[in-house]
């Protein structure tokens, strides 16, 4: 047998697989008001190979951790005066649940590696028995963020903009992972007011 020739490329998994999908996209801007909407539809499969227990070799398709099926965005701007220092900014998003894999169950995992204690005797780790690979959804994902700013104009090149926003405003407990050995929930950053100046000159 000859041996396998190194190569700069032996530190990536090669893998094939589809994506496609489609896009909708609507603006609307009359005077004060600007509105902006985006609709993605994706679909992405992977493609690899795997060794079942008996040892034989079989094709199998998963969703990759990225694969996110749908996807909405809305962005709303209205400016309330003619000087246009007013500015009413909402964004909202929307995403449905990425692929996960889910826990089956639970096992002590004893190390039985030469120089650690006696098996017999030893705390094990937590171990996982995961089912098949990102065959569950996570819940999904929306979030609406407001912000009001103030711009003010003192000389030719000179204006101080104060803004007053709030990220997540109504408090969506969206999910950032899971803590498989504590079985707990840990979730993204809840509501979040803050007031920002910016000088320009």
């Amino acid at each position: 047998m000859q041996p396998r020739p190194q190569s700069q490329y032996l530190d990536y998994v090669i893998e094939s697989g589809s994506s496609y999908g489609m896009d909708f996209k609507y603006k609307y801007e009359f005077k004060k008001v600007y509105f902006w909407a985006v609709y993605s539809l994706t679909f992405v499969e992977r493609l690899a190979e795997r060794t079942n227990e008996a040892g034989s070799t079989y094709i199998d398709k998963y969703f990759p951790h990225f694969d996110r099926r749908h996807n909405v965005n809305l962005v709303g701007t209205y400016t309330f005066d003619r000087e246009k220092s007013w500015n009413l900014n909402v964004r909202w998003n929307y995403g449905s649940g990425f692929p996960f894999t889910q826990t089956q169950g639970f096992f002590e995992r004893i190390n039985t590696a030469p120089g650690n204690p006696d098996p017999k005797t030893q705390n094990g780790d937590i171990g996982v028995y995961f089912t098949d690979i990102n065959k569950g959804r996570l819940p999904s994902f929306h979030r609406m963020d407001v912000s009001l700013s103030k711009k003010m104009n003192f000389k030719k090149n000179t204006s101080l903009t104060i803004t007053a926003a709030a990220t997540n405003v109504y408090n969506r407990e969206n999910i950032f992972y899971f803590d498989r050995s504590r079985f707990t929930r840990i979730n993204q950053l809840p509501i979040i007011p803050t007031v920002g100046i910016n000088l320009s000159f």
